[in-house]
């Protein structure tokens, strides 16, 4: 998710808490991640403008099956590397799922949306993984098992967008 600036930064940094949602404070300080929340803004302005649904997506690592198999067991092995992105991905035919649920909806406006998997890239239950590599970041409410430790929450209110694809099924 580069639009909260980590994913590029020059030292890749945690979001401030989690589950995390589409309120999170955005921290760019790289390009990319800048282009991201410049791209919102325009968005915003466009609807604005001229009343035109615009739906900003917010994908997690986007990944095909056969690269998030590879990352889970780099997650694996070096966990500590994935702290900064939450251990998160989002299948590439998910993110298309989205985007055509999106299309679909009338009436949204301007909407942001994170778009991820359901669970993580690792075997390890996600608050241990917190606890362990991310230890600043604040836990707003309990996360089951090995559940994905970004809220979707929205996508499945006004999208119905529930995340179908896992790593653990391939």
């Amino acid at each position: 998710l580069a639009a909260l600036g980590g994913a590029y930064a020059t030292t890749p940094f945690p979001p401030l808490y989690a589950p995390v949602d589409e309120h999170h404070p955005l921290q760019v300080e790289d390009p990319y991640g800048l282009s991201k929340e410049v791209d919102e803004r325009i968005g915003s302005m466009f609807h604005r403008r001229t009343g035109m649904t615009v739906l900003a997506y917010r994908f997690h690592w986007i990944a095909q099956p056969d690269e998030y198999v590879a990352r889970a067991i780099q997650v694996r092995e070096r966990p500590e590397r994935w702290a900064h992105d939450l251990w998160g991905y989002v299948d590439v035919r998910d993110a298309a799922y989205a985007c055509r649920l999106g299309i679909e909806s009338e009436g949204l406006g301007f909407e942001v949306f994170n778009v991820t998997a359901a669970d993580s890239l690792s075997e390890v239950p996600t608050e241990e993984l917190m606890r362990r590599y991310c230890p600043d970041v604040q836990q707003r409410e309990p996360i089951e098992g090995t559940a994905r430790a970004w809220s979707t929450e929205k996508a499945r209110r006004l999208l119905g967008y529930t995340p179908r694809q896992s790593w653990r099924g391939e």
